[in-house]
């Protein structure tokens, strides 16, 4: 088309029809004959800028903004415009200045809900929830429609875990249309261990999520948690799995389903899948087992090297199966972690913590695989009393309790574990005849104020020396617990409504049979377990 017959006004509204359809090549196609004919077109310089967003193109979306702002300085959503760009490029810092130099030259600028929907989103990529939350909420004062506002809003308020505002949004956006809303508001209400009504969103809202493979994984989560419809619960992993088999979060859940379901052969075969997470197979340990059906004996007349994984509990727990693995072997030499090593040489078997006191092997294996190659299937296979089941001894006139009240893991939900100390005193502050043992390590100031007894504690074999000696332990999920567990001691576990897989049905779990489980029934809240604990105590005491 020629200069003299180019109608700039039908080629605007035609480059405006391209982007709405999302032809952006095409869209951009056309806004670069317009400026080549009026480059001082404003709107058009913009509508470039908005193409190369979508393009993820920032720096191109940057010049074509600021060519905008400059045929048009008083046009506020150019500047709002490229300090989004900016911000998408990894730079919210200079987002936030952009948009601050324009609310000090254009104070009319201040009544534009879209300028603190994007300054909002700058200070929640700076980690500044604060900042964030304001300027979302005056988005919505603003614009009382706009759901993304609310929705980002919500987020921002379960970041800093002001949960009943977030829930009020996530409902008010959800009741409009905005679905996504529903998604974190189920999530949110797994996070408080609110499983029904998580349960209730996630049924409503899933037909228009039924081939998104995190929505069927995070459905399958909270069904597993609620214990609720077994075969609903693997037909939603399963869907999740098919939909994104590369996912290997999704077999490991899955698997920690079927364990406490007490589909222990199908559990432990896809728990497997976690060795395809990065990192996770050991450095410079050869020859390691893998999972095949058709080999069983494999292990027979060989030199086996058995080497830790994840946690402290866990190789307290899977030790268990190390005298059985003997059985099938030559030679047994442990690998495991430095705090465990006092502890394990208990063990009729080498234990050592590096590789290099290891000596020649023939093929190598994970403590978590143990049960796995040894063909465990049943609960009755659970029940080998491990290396720390020591002789009862007789009870104390004097009843004595070790408590464990906190962990330092590293772990994500090892906050939710830990009771404060004086909520659990309460429970035991009327009991004149008992003493009670810390168990805690490191010791802390507290322990002195409600006259506990705190002994010398180095390694796990004086932490082991210390529980021998108790009539009962109370402990958190931590690697005390499965110690006392392990070595038959009257052991009570306090739980957080979304407890660990290993501890059953909250109440009881088939790995310890001296094992009595007291859960939240609200998140968060350990009330419930206290009075049960009192209730509990006084009949055993």
């Amino acid at each position: 088309m020629s200069r003299q017959n180019f109608d700039i006004a039908s080629a605007v509204q035609m480059a405006h029809q391209l982007y709405q359809s999302q032809r952006y090549h095409e869209c951009i196609d056309i806004c670069i004959q317009i400026l080549g004919i009026d480059y001082t077109q404003a709107q058009v310089w913009s509508l470039a800028g908005m193409v190369m967003l979508e393009l993820k193109s920032f720096e191109r979306a940057i010049a074509y903004f600021s060519q905008a702002m400059q045929y048009e300085p008083t046009q506020p959503n150019h500047t709002i415009n490229c300090a989004e760009a900016y911000r998408r490029s990894g730079n919210p810092e200079r987002c936030i200045a952009e948009i601050k130099m324009l609310l000090r030259q254009n104070t009319a600028a201040q009544n534009n809900s879209n300028l603190h929907f994007n300054l909002a989103k700058a200070y929640s990529d700076i980690g500044d929830s604060n900042h964030s939350i304001k300027h979302y909420t005056i988005a919505i004062k603003l614009d009382p429609n706009d759901l993304g506002a609310m929705f980002n809003l919500a987020n921002a308020q379960v970041k800093l875990k002001n949960f009943g505002e977030a829930i009020e949004l996530y409902l008010n956006a959800l009741s409009k249309g905005y679905l996504d809303a529903g998604v974190n508001l189920a999530n949110t209400y797994v996070q408080l261990g609110c499983f029904s009504e998580a349960l209730q969103v996630y049924s409503a809202i899933y037909t228009h999520y039924a081939e998104d493979s995190d929505f069927n994984f995070n459905y399958a989560n909270a069904l597993a948690y609620a214990n609720e419809d077994i075969q609903h619960t693997q037909a939603l992993y399963g869907k999740a799995i098919a939909l994104n088999p590369n996912n290997i979060s999704y077999y490991i859940n899955y698997a920690h389903f079927l364990l406490r379901s007490l589909r222990l052969k199908d559990g432990f075969r896809i728990y497997e899948e976690r060795k395809k997470l990065p990192n996770m197979l050991p450095r410079r340990i050869t020859n390691i087992w893998h999972y095949d059906e058709s080999k069983k004996s494999k292990f027979k007349g060989k030199k086996v090297l058995v080497y830790h994984e994840q946690g402290l509990g866990d190789s307290i727990m899977f030790a268990r199966f190390l005298p059985l693995l003997a059985k099938h072997t030559k030679d047994i030499c442990v690998i495991i972690q430095v705090p465990l090593v006092p502890l394990f040489t208990k063990l009729p078997f080498k234990c050592v913590s590096s590789l290099s006191e290891v000596g020649k092997y023939d093929i190598a294996i994970s403590l978590l695989s143990l049960p796995l190659a040894l063909g465990v299937e049943h609960t009755d296979d659970l029940a080998i009393m491990p290396f720390m089941c020591e002789k009862p001894q007789a009870p104390h006139k004097v009843k004595k309790i070790g408590i464990c009240f906190s962990t330092d893991s590293q772990f994500s939900e090892a906050n939710n574990k830990s009771i404060p100390l004086d909520v659990l005193m309460s429970a035991l502050q009327d009991h004149k005849e008992i003493e009670i043992y810390s168990l805690n390590k490191p010791q802390c100031e507290e322990l002195g104020k409600h006259s506990i007894i705190q002994k010398e504690m180095n390694d796990f074999a004086d932490t082991y020396a210390i529980i021998d000696d108790m009539d009962m332990v109370i402990s958190i999920d931590t690697s005390v617990a499965h110690l006392s567990a392990s070595m038959g001691k009257h052991t009570l576990v306090l739980l957080n409504k979304r407890y660990d897989w290993r501890w059953g049905n909250g109440i009881s779990t088939p790995w310890y049979q001296n094992v009595v489980c007291f859960t939240q029934s609200k998140m968060y809240e350990w009330s419930d377990v206290v009075q049960n604990l009192k209730v509990y105590l006084k009949a055993w005491i």
